[in-house]
């Protein structure tokens, strides 16, 4: 049994079955609810077989064709990570709906990520990329990372690098589709490592900076020597005299907690 942690985006609506519609929040109300929206983007595609190679790209959304291409089965679990805006929930739901309909007995559900949308890049940073790193720590705690997939193939571009150090960094396998085409890319659990001894002094720093959601600038240099501030700079975020913590920032926190408890 595989746990399948999916991003999931908006793919399955595809506009030439709709006439050529946008889909966006106004679309989705005027179905009169996320779920009636979920049932019509569903039933454009309900017909499509799963073991229908020839039609995974063409008529399924990126996170069917990258399951498809993985052998996902009715043994397994998938979640889906959608974003906040009810386009992204109606699609999700979609999705689900397709694979519970393909394999009745499937452990899937869609987990909404606070924060993840396109019209705040601020929120999106500090919020959405946060809460979505979180929620997969947590999974494969719970899991365990022998059990654990990721498959950023759908949904935001922009947490595929997220996803991909989650995986080096917990060793945890990582699957998807290569851009446009049907090769699926494996980033197997990696020995990748990072100097956590380097990074120890840090950790009550990084601690505070989490808790009080900013330090100064002034005490982040004077407690970080200049030849570490390199070292250190893809962990925080320095806007005007506000230094805060990154989204690498927290997942190497959350590797240096596990790491040194207590």
């Amino acid at each position: 049994m595989t746990v399948y942690l999916c991003t999931c985006g908006t793919s399955a609506f595809k506009a030439n079955k709709f006439d050529n519609q946008r889909l966006d929040a106004k679309w989705v109300s005027g179905q009169g609810s996320v779920d009636n929206a979920a049932e019509r983007i569903y039933q454009s595609f309900a017909h499509v077989a799963f073991d229908d190679e020839s039609a995974w790209s063409r008529d399924l959304s990126a996170e069917l064709h990258s399951l498809a291409r993985m052998g996902v089965n009715g043994k397994d679990s998938v979640i889906l990570y959608s974003s906040e805006t009810p386009d992204g929930q109606a699609c999700a739901r979609a999705v689900q709906r397709y694979l519970q309909k393909q394999f009745p007995e499937i452990d899937c559900r869609v987990d909404v990520v606070e924060g993840l949308q396109v019209m705040d890049a601020a929120r999106f940073r500090s919020v959405g990329v946060r809460t979505f790193i979180q929620k997969v720590l947590r999974e494969i705690e719970g899991r365990g990372a022998d059990n654990v997939c990721l498959n950023p193939t759908g949904g935001f571009k922009s947490l595929v690098p997220y996803t991909v150090l989650i995986g080096m960094i917990r060793r945890v396998k990582t699957r998807y589709i290569f851009e446009q085409s049907s090769a699926l890319i494996d980033l197997p659990s990696m020995p990748v490592d990072f100097a956590h001894s380097r990074l120890e002094p840090f950790l009550a720093l990084l601690q505070r900076i989490e808790q009080e959601s900013a330090i100064s600038r002034a005490e982040w240099e004077e407690k970080v020597a200049y030849d570490m501030r390199r070292e250190l700079d893809a962990l925080v975020e320095i806007d005007g005299n506000d230094v805060t913590l990154s989204s690498v920032g927290f997942l190497v926190l959350e590797e240096l907690r596990r790491r040194y408890p207590g």
